[in-house]
């Protein structure tokens, strides 16, 4: 049964079922709520692709992370779940694009914004793909939000929304100084990831020596960091303080310091970032550096809406800033407690 078909079996015209659904226009409470029971007896449920096509617009906003992986990103998995409900409030639906970055994967995301598959395209840390590429992405009906570390170059009808933890390693850095640490080791993903890069280069402005085997691109696995966990306290003098990229290598961590009959923070202190759910419930507490996921994927939103209601306006880069959790992984050297 069509629109048509139903709004002639209930005697009202397809405009006022079209509003009763939407919950637009001047209908009466009453006249809603028989149009909405009347749907439930005869089984009418509207076509959400005719309305879509009406209207000139899908109400569908992508995301995509060009990794088949993205099932083992704890953090990623908890932006999307924070990106659903600000656009779920605006009436648009997040789809998931998870494909390993190919010339194929590109021509396809072509496609969908020439074709206007989608009205927005969100990349999760997409600062790395080739500017030609990005600017025949970005369209006046299809602007790209960047989410992430990085912004994009200052291409038409782009925003980015980014986070920086920069004060808040440095934060930790003195706060383990104080404590009276001097041996610092740590355990970064990728040689290539800015926010590994970041922390190495951080602990090394504080004037430690931090030597390359004391720097150990791990991973983004627990058993990653439970691994480098393992050779950094093997060397002759292991490290008292263990920065890690992220919670899930401190979370490895953790795991391989407790198995060699270490006491974290007693023995040796460990800490994440991106304060993930899990990094306040283990035992000890992780001590970490927490993303406002929530804030960010409502300025992910309103950089979307603003530019899909004005293309005109110039591209846009949203900082959002990160905070210190000082929780239980972190404390005193040995050797210090009583001092």
């Amino acid at each position: 049964m069509n629109i048509e078909e139903f709004s002639k079996a209930i005697g009202v015209s397809p405009t006022t079922v079209s509003h009763a659904f939407s919950g637009r226009g001047n209908l009466s409470k009453a006249t809603r709520e028989r149009v909405l029971l009347k749907s439930r007896e005869l089984g009418y449920v509207p076509n959400s692709n005719a309305r879509r096509l009406a209207k000139g617009k899908s109400n569908l906003v992508t995301l995509s992370w060009l990794t088949s992986a993205i099932g083992e990103h704890s953090f990623v998995m908890e932006a999307i779940y924070s990106l659903i409900s600000p656009f779920r409030e605006r009436e648009y639906d997040l789809v998931l694009d998870i494909v390993p970055d190919s010339p194929r994967q590109r021509s396809m995301m072509i496609e969908r914004a020439r074709s206007q598959a989608e009205d927005a395209l969100i990349m999760y840390d997409g600062d790395w793909l080739p500017t030609d590429f990005l600017a025949e992405l970005a369209l006046p009906a299809h602007p790209v939000i960047n989410m992430g570390m990085n912004t994009l170059a200052a291409i038409p009808n782009t925003a980015s929304v980014k986070w920086s933890s920069s004060n808040q390693v440095g934060q930790l850095v003195d706060y383990l100084l104080e404590m009276g640490h001097t041996r610092f080791g740590v355990i970064s993903q990728y040689e290539r990831d800015q926010g590994s890069l970041d922390l190495v280069n951080i602990v090394r402005s504080r004037g430690i020596n931090l030597g390359d085997t004391s720097v150990i691109f791990a991973g983004e696995h627990p058993a990653d960091g439970d691994a480098a966990m393992d050779t950094l306290m093997s060397l002759p003098n292991p490290p008292t303080a263990v920065l890690t990229r992220t919670d899930v290598l401190a979370m490895g961590a953790i795991k391989a310091a407790h198995r060699r009959g270490l006491r974290v923070p007693d023995d040796v202190s460990v800490s994440g970032q991106d304060d993930l759910p899990l990094a306040s419930a283990l035992y000890p507490p992780i001590t970490t550096i927490r993303i406002d996921l929530p804030e960010v994927a409502k300025a992910v939103a309103a950089a979307a809406f603003r530019l899909m209601s004005d293309p005109a306006s110039e591209p846009q880069s949203i900082i959002s800033e990160c905070k210190l959790i000082i929780r239980d992984s972190t404390g005193q050297a040995p050797g210090l407690e009583n001092a």
